[in-house]
């Protein structure tokens, strides 16, 4: 899949900041950056798309091929396994969005159906195909859409910069904690408006929207609000290093093995990577494994020592200095303020309740 890698070639200059002045034609205000790659590289060319009615008693496994893929829950509820991460239930209104075709499997039967890569053909089919996958009660109904995109790079298995997996949540109401969201859509009435003439068509817009969507939303938890040039090198090259650590804060990363990483020079990638970033590498890495941390601690049941290796520290002692240079204080007692807020917190709610009643 093309992804915030070297080679995005154009000469036009379109940007995601278009300034509006009054009695004039828009100006360009930024950089070219997000909306061109996905307007003209990351589009949806084709779509190959079935929807699968999967039984209770069978798991749907799917090998590693090199297209993204797109699974959208239209009823009932599904477990997707995939190598290297934990085990995802989805329900309706939500997507997961498998951006290099890993192996994995759907559902949890005890009988396997394998599906296989698609056949490319020279003219689409006009129909969506409908498959029964094992017997029984039904566990979901899925439409799975194979991605074909306008530009692919040759090393774009290689060196991801896109998360394996991405989750987008159907949206509902106090979704405030939803790290991502699928736009939204109907699943029992995009499953009717998939019959007949024109069905293709419509999956293929429906998967472009939600690859958009959920790379906007991947950008944006990246980046924020800031605007880049992807199409820079060496803004594709941090970008990758960014995920790999915030992925994964436990390895023992150097800054010459994330330099090793992205195919540069010790120097040449610290001094790409502050500009960027605006920090050193090694000072992003501390920052990211103190931020896990101190979400581990409010959230998880976890000893400092689980604690400490979760985030790249096999030694608790070091955790604990590092932390508090960090934060200030030690992490038992960043662990106990969070307790004691939190209990300050019930007590105020009950109290408003009580003055309430």
């Amino acid at each position: 899949m093309a992804r915030f890698e070297e080679g995005i070639n154009s000469d036009r200059q379109v940007s995601d900041q278009i300034a509006i002045v009054p009695g004039s034609a828009a100006q360009i205000a930024g950089p070219v950056s997000l909306s061109e790659v996905l307007l003209q590289d990351l589009r949806v060319e084709r779509t190959h798309a079935q929807i699968l009615t999967i039984g209770q008693d069978v798991q749907w496994r799917m090998p590693a091929i090199h297209l993204p893929i797109l699974y959208s829950i239209l009823e009932g509820t599904i477990r997707l396994h995939m190598p290297g991460e934990d085990p995802v239930d989805l329900g309706p209104g939500d997507n997961a969005l498998l951006f290099y075709g890993d192996a994995h499997q759907l559902g949890r039967g005890a009988a396997v159906e394998n599906g296989i890569a698609p056949v490319v053909q020279t003219q689409m089919p006009e129909l969506i195909e409908r498959r029964q996958v094992g017997r029984g009660t039904t566990q979901a109904v899925v439409l799975q859409s194979l991605l074909e995109l306008t530009y692919v790079r040759k090393n774009a298995h290689v060196s991801r910069a896109a998360p394996d997996l991405l989750i987008l949540r159907a949206p509902k109401d106090g979704d405030a904690e939803i790290p991502f969201k699928s736009f939204p859509y109907s699943g029992r009435q995009l499953a009717r408006d998939m019959d007949g003439p024109g069905s293709l068509a419509l999956v293929s817009v429906f998967a472009n929207m939600q690859l958009c969507y959920a790379l906007k939303q991947w950008s944006a938890r990246l980046w924020g609000e800031n605007v880049h040039d992807v199409r820079c090198p060496n803004m594709r090259r941090v970008a990758t290093v960014v995920r790999e650590i915030r992925a994964h804060p436990d390895r023992p990363w150097t800054v010459a093995h994330l330099a090793r990483h992205v195919g540069l020079s010790r120097s040449a990638f610290a001094a790409a990577f502050h500009e960027v970033i605006g920090e050193s590498p090694i000072a992003f890495l501390t920052r990211s494994r103190m931020e896990r941390a101190a979400t581990l601690l409010r959230t998880d049941s976890l000893s400092m020592y689980e604690i400490a290796q979760r985030v790249g520290y096999p030694i608790e002692s070091s955790f604990a200095r590092a932390f508090k240079r960090h934060w200030g204080v030690p992490p038992r007692s960043f662990s106990d303020k969070v307790e004691g807020d939190g209990a300050e917190g019930e007590s105020a709610e009950k109290g408003e309740g009580a003055t309430g009643r």
